[in-house]
C-alpha cells in the first residue's frame, strides 16, 4: 500500500510495534532507542498514514499484509 511505502524502514518497525499494541517504552526497549525517539516515529507514522490510533494503523497494515503483524 502507497502509505505504508512512505515510511522509513525504523518508522515501519516502530508502526509494526506500536499496532501490535505495545506501549512506547516497550517499544524503545525492543528497538535500543529513547521514549523521545519513539514518540517522533510514532508522530511520523502517523501523519504519513494519515491514521489516528494504533488500531487505526493495525488495520492499514493488515489490509496490506494479512501477515504483516507476524
Amino acid at each position: 500500500m502507497k502509505l505504508l511505502a512512505r515510511l522509513s524502514p525504523r518508522e515501519s518497525e516502530v508502526g509494526r510495534l506500536l499496532a501490535r499494541g505495545l506501549s512506547n517504552k516497550e517499544i524503545a526497549r525492543e528497538l535500543s532507542i529513547s521514549d523521545n525517539t519513539v514518540h517522533v516515529h510514532r508522530q511520523h507514522v502517523m501523519e504519513k498514514t494519515g491514521t489516528g490510533s494504533a488500531a487505526e494503523l493495525a488495520r492499514l497494515i493488515l489490509r496490506a499484509d494479512p501477515n504483516g503483524l507476524d
